[in-house]
């Protein structure tokens, strides 16, 4: 089992995707993630939604680093700055998490309670800000692949 770092940034917008990763054969699981502000804090409510997603849509393309440099290159992809949304699967919100422009926030995975995304093609895990200012966001993801 291989771990991945994923980084995922989105510049000043209210309504795109902060990014996503998408199976490229394997099935994989986030482990943990953080979200946090870039740029003047101020005091504004956000809203993260990690939901299902069909298609990767358009996206400026973002490569997964092994955490163990013996590892191999990740089969799945990652994606940010989405010029065109992925598709979202309706009402399948793996986790959904609200916090303050003024702090970061991190979630660790207690053991099997992962998000997992199947090994189907073109399946993945998108990130969605619907609670949101126009402001920056950065992601970091722990990924594994099985």
């Amino acid at each position: 089992m291989a771990n991945y770092a994923v980084r995922l940034q989105r510049t000043a917008s209210a309504s795109a995707s902060v990014g996503n990763v998408v199976t490229g054969g394997r099935r994989m699981k986030i482990l943990d993630f953080s979200l946090g502000f870039e740029g003047t804090p101020a005091d504004v409510a956000c809203r993260a939604d990690f939901q299902r997603c069909t298609t990767a849509g358009t996206s400026t393309a973002v490569t997964p680093q092994p955490r163990d440099a013996a590892d191999a290159a990740s089969s799945f992809t990652a994606g940010q700055n989405h010029t065109i949304e992925p598709t979202y699967t309706a009402n399948a919100i793996q986790h959904s998490v609200s916090f303050n422009q003024r702090s970061w926030v991190r979630w660790v995975a207690a053991p099997g309670d992962e998000i997992v995304v199947p090994t189907t093609a073109n399946n993945g895990i998108g990130i969605q800000t619907p609670v949101t200012p126009t402001v920056a966001i950065t992601a970091s993801l722990s990924v594994c692949e099985l």
